[in-house]
């Protein structure tokens, strides 16, 4: 055979053994834990030796090594640790090689560590033995007492039964006036007929979860050594037996009248500081505007809020007002009309009186700029928002609509609440770390603070309260919300569709504008917005009834009329004579119109990924056992 051929029969065979090796090692590796069983001998000289034994069935593989850790708690030692396995003792080295074993104490355990040849599918029983010292209660009063967490709570498996058997020490009976225990699970235990010792059986141990057994015998059969950890023990265990109780009573009832009091305190607070002045009687219905208010104002009068809703209102009613206009264009591809974009175009020739609020929306949105397209303003407009809207809130202040800022109230409120929560969970978790052992109760009061807290901030958003103006102006502006809501029960909207223009921007500040556009939809000689020049509408429009040109009035058989305020604006063409020109259908403009006044609220509240989503609303008893807590623990498992 030629060299060639030798080294592709070797590269074949290889390939060979890697694919029928690779199932083996790539099998997924578990157990099913049979037993954790124990025996304890309490020894003459207060010591006691401890033989555990594992019967483990591993399935896949492979393993090669097990191990038992042991916290320092409740005992001072241990010594004459041993592994085993069957006949084959195991020797104490730290090659990590089979058969062999190494322990060490570190970080307040003892670790033993045991090493066996790799193991798939099969089943393995070892035995792992130590010596307690310093871990017996003495007591020469009611005697001597044994307990130990004999399987310890970390095992990631569970097991499927365990059997502890106790010893007493030579010469000693168990003290029946005290019966034997068990901890952790359902179990149950069985004497013996001269009473030197007891088993207890426990079967299905869940993952995690841990058996402990205790025992009581006479004072005298054991050295009367008390360990050391056992002063603090019995320490504990008085103020468990006679404190304990009363110190839970009284910091959980502290907790209940902390939760009880601290909601009657917030509800009597707005009680007190966070309603309304009444007001007088006041029409349930307004067909007209009661006062001269702006839009903008209006809606932060009523929500006790400057948002989205009122920017934007504050925007149309400028463009009715005639600062501005707005131009819908078609974006075409291939001659094909695949979106529409939105022109504002700024009027150099208005002159009327502005608010500071809606000065800086102007500077916002054009800035030096007399036309801006909506998309220039994506990702930059929301920077101006809380601008406008602090702008805003004095504006309502200054109007003597609210004694203070209603934002500053909540604002307050708000610091007050987060300043609970921390204080609460601080203050909380250091009192807990050093007293959740001896009380059980601990964190009720600091629970109660924390949900008081959150009432604090709940409620907080409601505690602003208008001027005795602000609620009077209030009641009366939500009667005209009833009007508009309705207006085509009260009022023949066909004989007033200039009702349409006049009231959007209040419809906008109510949200109702979706409503309202479609009241008007449906009316053929509703008049376009004077400000607002649909798509297939050239600007500047040049209508019979005259227009602008560049912001400036274009003579008309109609002359001009005025507006809410009595400022001069040209007259427009009806959506009638619009619709029939380009759309064939007065959804057309209402599309149109609801298309931009989304679009703009979606790019006012657009911000940059990195920045985050913001927060602008965008868019429209002694010598017992005393439940356990004896030494031992730990956990064990293998690998």
């Amino acid at each position: 055979m030629s060299s060639r051929c030798r080294i592709l029969a070797f590269v074949l065979v290889l390939v060979v053994l890697l694919v029928v090796a690779s199932p083996a090692q790539a099998q997924d590796k578990t157990l099913r834990w049979h037993r954790w069983d124990a025996d304890i001998q309490i020894n003459s000289d207060g010591t006691f030796t401890v033989r555990e034994e594992y019967e483990i069935e591993f399935i896949g593989g492979p393993f090669t090594f097990g191990y038992r850790n042991i916290p320092i708690n409740q005992f001072e030692a241990l010594t004459d640790i041993s592994v085993r396995e069957g006949g084959i003792q195991y020797t104490e080295s730290y090659s990590q090689q089979p058969d062999t074993f190494y322990w060490t104490q570190d970080e307040g355990q003892y670790v033993i560590n045991w090493f066996y040849p790799s193991t798939w599918d099969t089943t393995r029983v070892f035995t792992v033995q130590y010596t307690v010292v310093g871990g017996l209660i003495i007591d020469e009063q009611v005697g001597d007492r044994f307990f130990w967490k004999a399987v310890g709570p970390e095992h990631a498996y569970p097991i499927e039964s365990s059997t502890v058997t106790v010893r007493m020490p030579p010469g000693a009976t168990v003290d029946m006036t005290l019966e034997p225990a068990y901890f952790g699970v359902n179990a149950t235990y069985s004497l013996s007929s001269d009473l030197t010792t007891v088993t207890y059986y426990a079967t299905a141990i869940p993952a995690n979860q841990y058996f402990e057994v205790g025992v009581r015998f006479p004072h005298g059969f054991v050295p009367n050594v008390k360990p050391a950890w056992q002063a603090a023990y019995e320490e504990q265990q008085r103020w468990n037996d006679q404190w304990r109780p009363l110190a839970n009573l009284a910091v959980g009832g502290m907790g209940v009248l902390l939760l009880i009091g601290g909601i009657l305190g917030v509800y009597f607070l707005w009680v007190l500081r966070g309603r309304d002045p009444k007001t007088g009687p006041v029409p349930s219905l307004l067909t007209e505007p009661p006062s001269d208010l702006p839009p903008g104002l209006v809606g932060t009068l009523l929500d006790e809020k400057a948002d989205l809703q009122d920017i934007i209102a504050t925007l149309i009613d400028l463009a009715r007002r005639g600062a501005l206009e707005i131009e819908e264009r078609a974006v075409t591809l291939f001659g094909i009309t695949t979106s529409k974009k939105f022109i504002y175009h700024r009027r150099p020739d208005f002159s009327g009186p502005l608010r500071p609020y809606e000065q800086a929306l102007l500077q916002a949105v054009f800035g030096s700029r007399e036309e801006v397209e909506l998309d220039d303003l994506r990702e930059r407009f929301y920077t101006s928002i809380p601008r406008i809207q602090s702008k805003l809130y004095e504006e309502a202040v200054k109007e003597g609509l609210f004694p203070s800022s209603p934002k500053a109230i909540r604002t307050r409120y708000l610091v007050l609440g987060i300043a609970g929560l921390v204080l609460s969970m601080g203050v909380g978790f250091c009192v807990a770390a050093g007293l959740a052992g001896r009380i059980d109760a601990i964190l009720c009061p600091f629970i109660s603070l924390a949900i008081v807290s959150v009432v604090m901030i709940a409620v907080g958003q409601a505690m602003p309260t208008k001027s005795r103006r602000g609620a009077e102006e209030a009641a009366k502006w939500r009667a005209f919300k009833a009007y508009l809501a309705g207006a085509e029960r009260y009022a023949d909207l066909t004989q007033d569709t200039d009702q349409f223009d006049r009231y959007l921007p209040y419809a906008i500040a109510f949200g109702l504008e979706r409503t309202w556009v479609n009241k008007f939809a449906r009316i053929p000689n509703t008049p376009v917005p004077r400000w607002y020049f649909p798509m297939g509408m050239p600007y500047p429009y040049y209508g019979s009834g005259g227009g602008m040109v560049r912001g400036k009035t274009v003579g008309g058989a109609g002359g001009e009329l005025p507006d809410l305020r009595g400022e001069a604006v040209r007259p427009a063409p009806s959506l009638d004579g619009v619709s029939a020109q380009m759309f064939g259908s007065l959804s057309g403009m209402a599309g149109g119109l609801f298309s931009m006044l989304n679009s703009t609220a979606n790019v006012f509240t657009s911000v940059p990924r990195s920045s985050g989503s913001g927060g602008f609303g965008g868019g429209f008893s002694g010598g017992g056992f005393s439940g356990g807590g004896g030494g031992g623990g730990g956990g064990a498992g293998f690998g």
